[in-house]
């Protein structure tokens, strides 16, 4: 979110190597990839972390995973 998406990559991954069944690292590496353009792996990311216990919900709440999931900004819905 601050440009340096790179650092994030390289924390996201090594999170993942410590910790490959937290469902907060898992999440972590779908929001690196969706930030970056890269579809497809924050799908496959996003199952993970969802079939590892990250609640879908939150998902669904996070603005990062708008453009990703086909939705429209819309602050006034995550707001209520």
């Amino acid at each position: 979110k601050v440009g340096r998406l790179d650092d994030a990559g390289r924390h996201a991954d090594r999170a993942v190597e410590l910790a490959p069944s937290d469902p907060t690292n898992l999440y972590a590496e779908a929001i690196v990839s969706a930030i970056a353009g890269k579809r497809e792996s924050a799908l496959s990311w996003m199952k993970r972390a969802t079939d590892a216990g990250y609640p879908s919900w939150q998902i669904d709440k996070d603005p990062e995973f708008d453009a990703l999931m086909g939705r429209t900004h819309d602050a006034a819905r995550r707001a209520g």
